[in-house]
């Protein structure tokens, strides 16, 4: 299968033609659960395994809105195996998220890595003031504080704060954008995701994190199959931590016969049949389609 001949082409239309990755990048995905299937493996077996079970962190939907409401979200996730939370702090103010830091940190210990993300929600000195407070608590990374284009507040933020910056899983081309990061020594942390990457562009984005002594973390793909992608990816690279893991499950579990959970202790393990290791449930497909395409 010509895949490189494939994704280079496939970023040169998405520049010519506004094809945006979102469109093309689950194909690659698509292609890769056919070529493992034809060749009797599991997809990360194609990649090059590295390992065979990998840690998750667990994250939310934001649904509180005060700091107690997190502590319990916390408590909760530990009591579940998990071993990290990410927290999602939504249109939690300023002052509340500094102190919810702070009370998170106490309830879980420090054994549990703790990450913030507010979906590039703040500005350079909301971010600032909160990142402060990451550092007091020992985050493990401060994800997408602030928008993806502010170049300048992105480089100072991380001159200045302790905890890492992990960015982006939302900029349209990551593979460019993690390489102006990584060029001008502005995030720590670089974050990809299938939905835009694919396996093949995901690997190459792990791939040019390495080179440079960094781990490239992974983010919520939009679906379970394109986190199984993810997780394939993850499976095959030594540099990333964790894998991202959403509850209430049910939310990306749609439409497939099985899938994957993390053990009591907060690990996904490597699926053992070909391709992804995931099944499309045809039934429920076609008894919630709404149009086709002949």
């Amino acid at each position: 299968m010509d895949r490189e001949w494939l994704w280079t082409r496939c970023r040169y239309l998405a520049t010519c033609l506004r094809l945006t990755p979102q469109a093309w990048a689950p194909v690659d995905v698509a292609l890769w659960d056919l070529a493992g299937k034809a060749a009797g493996l599991p997809v990360y077996q194609l990649l090059g395994a590295q390992r065979r079970s990998v840690p998750a962190y667990v994250t939310y939907a934001t649904k509180y809105d005060s700091p107690e409401g997190f502590v319990a979200e916390a408590e909760e996730s530990v009591a579940l195996g998990f071993r990290a939370y990410k927290i999602h702090p939504g249109a939690l103010s300023a002052d509340d998220v500094v102190a919810m830091a702070g009370l998170v940190r106490k309830a879980v210990g420090d054994d549990v890595d703790l990450m913030l993300d507010p979906n590039c929600g703040y500005d350079f000195r909301t971010a600032l003031k909160v990142g402060f407070a990451l550092d007091d608590a020992g985050f493990h990374w401060f994800e997408d504080p602030v928008p993806h284009l502010d170049g300048d507040a992105i480089t100072e933020l991380s001159r200045r704060l302790t905890t890492p910056l992990s960015m982006t899983d939302q900029a349209p081309d990551q593979f460019s954008t993690t390489a102006q990061f990584i060029r001008h020594n502005s995030v720590r942390l670089p974050r990809g995701s299938a939905l835009h990457l694919g396996i093949t562009g995901l690997r190459k984005l792990c791939s040019l994190a390495e080179g440079f002594g960094l781990n490239c973390e992974l983010g919520l793909a939009g679906n379970a199959l394109l986190n199984a992608a993810n997780l394939h990816v993850m499976l095959s690279v030594s540099n990333c931590d964790y894998l991202e893991y959403l509850l209430p499950a049910d939310v990306e579990r749609f439409a497939l016969t099985s899938y994957g959970t993390p053990d009591s202790s907060g690990n996904m393990f490597a699926p053992d049949v070909p391709g992804l290791g995931f099944e499309l449930d045809e039934d429920w497909i076609a008894a919630h389609r709404i149009a086709s395409l002949e």
